[in-house]
């Protein structure tokens, strides 16, 4: 390849489809290919988007999420439901009970305390709590409700009164006056309030819970990014945490048995009561919707901080260039010239690609909170009905103009069944029987020299339109133009019962429209002679022959050469259409035919049985000289004297009086030697 050939090439072809698409087509669907990028990228926010993407993540999330038997650094204390009965108080809790168990885990040595409890009512018992927190020794950490209902992302919505809220700050102001830390509680619902990421940092500076209890900084901020759960690994378990009622603290388990189980962990203190500080998160999508815990979810958040177990962000240029990846991939698959077999195939494979990459990218650790996995895949459906319409307007424009360009050598019946099924037009040689059938105009070559160039023009381009109509109106099939000559066949490249009636029709019209054309001649116009035609049924090549720059869809072989001698032997048998009796064996139902007995045609070593279409008031005598022939042929002596009686009787009949003549030259069962060259 010539320096700067393959651009040229490239550009010139990027042309030729601009020329086909056209500027406006290609701007609507530019249009719309950047409305879908966009789409996409903002799906985690549009409206529809957004809830299939959380669910697609919950899925993923859920089904990839990390088992393990138990998280053996934290333990979780709960008021649940029995100690909530036992101890006859819900709103506010026994504070007693809870006090009673800080005053136990002095002895314990935990780690840290945090304590998931709201502060918003006055008890007798708040003095006993208060003292059982300032006795601690360890890191002790408060929840702060009212900091999480200012926060934009809390989880408690209803308006905290003004007198709630100043019980709270009261409580925290004596609890934190001597240590114990008031942290942020709060966990931002997402969509199908369910948790799937960390709460942004507190607009008033306090620590988010997990964070405050490993001393994390205030603007240690994890915002946004996903929480990863974790599943027990037994189905009967409910937590991957080590979880024990109030209640049972002490009534189930021995002082030394506690101290082994507190020692050096990180307690978490909440409530788990059914409708009450419960969330959904990724796991309810397959465990039958069941809730977790606010605890618990604040166990799993400290957890991830411990393990620094943080995914992959993935950043928005590598999102976007997957996206436009993605597009690309359905717009160039839209504009494929695939069969639909193998396009179905890319189709199914593309999009078992596209579910499978979310959770490849969450597999390889990637945070895919943020991605737009529905997004792709919508993106890639409408990318490729975009690109699909516009491919399919081209290809209707193109169709019309094939069907347009097929249409004058081929029925429209034929070109619209080559136009859905391309198939059938093969590419390559393929042998086929056909209806081969040549015509020739008597005398043009010498009239064109007789007149001038242009009236030979205009006469030829009447002539041959008229006899191209006779052919694609009887169903045929026009392969080429010699001069006056019109060659066209049957059987290819579709080919249809009722074939050899339409040929021997065709045959009979292309005669009688040639019989038109001379006498509606220009009266200076020299006589024009008349149409011959032969018609012929066997093998040929047919296909599309040539090179690489110019094909021609044409057929080769013994049939069509013989049609040709058939259409020059009129000459010599005083008829204008001879057809072989090959042609006539394939007749569904018998039609009138006159016998012009067997002649061997230049080119061929077998002679062939010649045949003259006939009317309906020569029926009775082609049928007479039909059954006379068959008795000579077979060697009755007084036949021949019956042929002549009966050519007596057809003065006038050219044809007839030079078959008997023929008759008497090749004898019974013999045939005669044409030389049509």
């Amino acid at each position: 390849m010539r320096p700067g050939e393959g651009a040229s090439d490239l550009k010139e072809r990027a042309k030729k489809f601009m020329g086909e698409v056209g500027a406006a087509r290609i701007v609507a669907a530019l249009s719309l290919l950047v409305i879908i990028f966009l789409i996409t990228l903002i799906s985690w926010s549009a409206p529809v988007f957004r809830d299939a993407e959380s669910i697609l993540y919950d899925l993923r999330a859920s089904l990839l999420m990390e088992t393990i038997d138990q998280d053996d650094r934290i333990v979780i204390l709960t008021y649940d439901e029995k100690t909530v009965f036992d101890s006859k108080q819900y709103s506010p809790l026994n504070w007693d009970l809870l006090a009673e168990t800080l005053v136990d885990l002095q002895d314990m040595n935990p780690r840290a305390v945090a304590l998931d409890f709201i502060y918003d009512q006055t008890t007798a018992s708040d003095e006993t709590l208060l003292q059982a927190i300032t006795a601690l020794d360890m890191p002790v950490k408060i929840a702060m409700i009212s900091a999480a209902a200012e926060s934009e992302s809390a989880w408690y919505d209803p308006e905290v009164s003004q007198k709630a809220a100043e019980i709270e700050r009261q409580f925290h102001r004596r609890a934190t006056a001597n240590g114990a830390e008031s942290v942020d509680v709060s966990l931002p619902l997402d969509v199908g309030r369910v948790v799937r990421a960390w709460p942004a940092a507190n607009p008033r500076g306090y620590s988010p819970f997990a964070h405050a209890l490993v001393g994390r900084p205030a603007d240690y901020d994890r915002g946004g990014q996903a929480i990863n759960y974790r599943r027990p690994l037994y189905v009967q378990d409910d937590s991957v945490f080590l979880k024990i009622s109030l209640n049972e603290f002490q009534n189930r388990f021995s002082q030394r048995q506690l101290k082994s189980i507190i020692a050096g962990k990180y307690v978490l203190i909440g409530l788990d009561v059914p409708g009450s500080d419960v969330f959904r998160t990724p796991i309810s999508i397959i465990d039958r919707g069941r809730m977790m815990a606010g605890v618990d979810v604040h166990g799993h958040m400290l957890a991830q901080i411990l393990d620094d177990n943080w995914s992959t962000a993935m950043p928005t240029w590598l999102i976007a260039l997957i996206s436009l990846v993605i597009i690309a991939i359905a717009c160039l698959t839209a504009f494929s010239e695939m069969s639909n077999k193998r396009l179905a195939s890319a189709l199914f494979v593309q999009f078992l690609l596209l579910v499978a990459l979310p959770f490849l990218l969450h597999w390889l650790d990637y945070d895919t909170l943020a991605i737009p996995a529905f997004g792709w895949i919508t993106s890639w459906i409408l990318s490729y009905m975009v690109a699909n319409s516009l491919a399919k307007s081209i290809g209707q424009d193109k169709r019309r103009f094939a069907q347009g360009a097929l249409g004058k050598y081929l029925p429209d019946e034929v070109a619209r069944q080559i136009l859905a099924d391309p198939e059938k037009l093969t590419l390559k040689g393929e042998k086929r029987e056909i209806f081969a059938l040549f015509s020739d105009l008597q005398g043009f070559t010498k009239l064109s020299h007789a007149i001038p160039p242009e009236t030979v023009a205009a006469l030829l381009n009447d002539y041959l339109q008229r006899l191209s109509e006779v052919v694609l109106d009887h169903g045929g099939t026009i392969d080429k133009f010699v001069g006056d000559a019109v060659v066209a066949f049957w059987g290819a490249p579709i080919s249809r019962p009722g074939d050899a009636e339409r040929a021997i029709d065709c045959a009979i019209a292309m005669w009688e429209c040639g019989e038109a054309f001379r006498k509606a001649a220009p009266a200076d116009v020299p006589p024009i002679g008349i149409t011959r035609v032969g018609l012929h049924f066997g093998e040929a090549i047919v296909g599309n022959f040539g090179g690489d720059d110019r094909i021609q869809y044409t057929a080769l072989g013994d049939a069509m050469n013989t049609a040709a001698r058939l259409e020059s032997a009129n000459k010599q048998t005083g008829t204008g259409i001879l057809i072989s009796e090959d042609v006539a064996k394939q007749l569904r139902a018998a039609r009138p035919f006159l016998h012009l007995g067997r002649v061997a045609l230049s080119g061929r070593s077998t002679p062939i049985a010649v045949l003259q279409p006939v009317d309906e008031v020569d029926r009775n005598f082609a049928e007479q000289s039909n059954r006379i022939y068959a008795e000579f042929d077979g060697g009755r002596a007084d036949a021949l004297d019956r042929l002549l009686a009966l050519k007596e009787s057809r003065s006038g009949d050219v044809a007839f009086a030079q078959f008997c003549d023929r008759l008497l030259a090749a004898g019974p069962g013999g045939s005669y030697v044409f030389d049509t060259k």
